[in-house]
């Protein structure tokens, strides 16, 4: 029997009040900015790149926070998908990568979230429910 392979993907929850920075795919459905993680590379550098590489913004590692990781078990593969906030002020996102992606919009967390895969769902009504408990 072969073992299961281990992916490893990270995703940025970039927040502006109630929005988050959101990429819309060809077939009308969302996600977050981030990506795979190569070998031999941090998820958090795997985060910086993959956002400058999809959306054109330079973030600084001082300015992300962990925040969880997803797990989903595929029949040969585990999907390993964590998540880092940032709330400083960000520049224009841009949609650097149109043949996957058909906008980059700033959405309303509530008005998105049916749209994003269920770990992308999960991760950010969490991130929600635990700010409004601050509040």
């Amino acid at each position: 029997m072969s073992r299961k392979k281990s992916i490893s993907k990270v995703r940025l929850v970039a927040t502006l009040g109630d929005h988050i920075l959101t990429l819309e795919k060809q077939d009308g459905t969302f996600s977050l900015p981030g990506g795979r993680v190569k070998t031999k590379e941090t998820g958090l550098k795997a985060l910086i790149r993959e956002v400058k590489e999809e959306v054109g913004l330079i973030l600084d590692k001082k300015d992300l926070k962990y925040l969880g990781t997803e797990l989903k078990n595929k029949s040969d593969s585990t999907i390993h998908k964590s998540y880092y906030s940032y709330h400083q002020k960000v520049g224009t996102a841009k949609n650097l990568e149109s043949e996957k992606f058909k906008a980059v919009k700033w959405c309303l967390w509530f008005e998105v979230s049916d749209y994003l895969d269920k770990q992308d769902r999960k991760a950010i009504l969490s991130f929600f429910s635990k700010k409004q408990l601050v509040n």
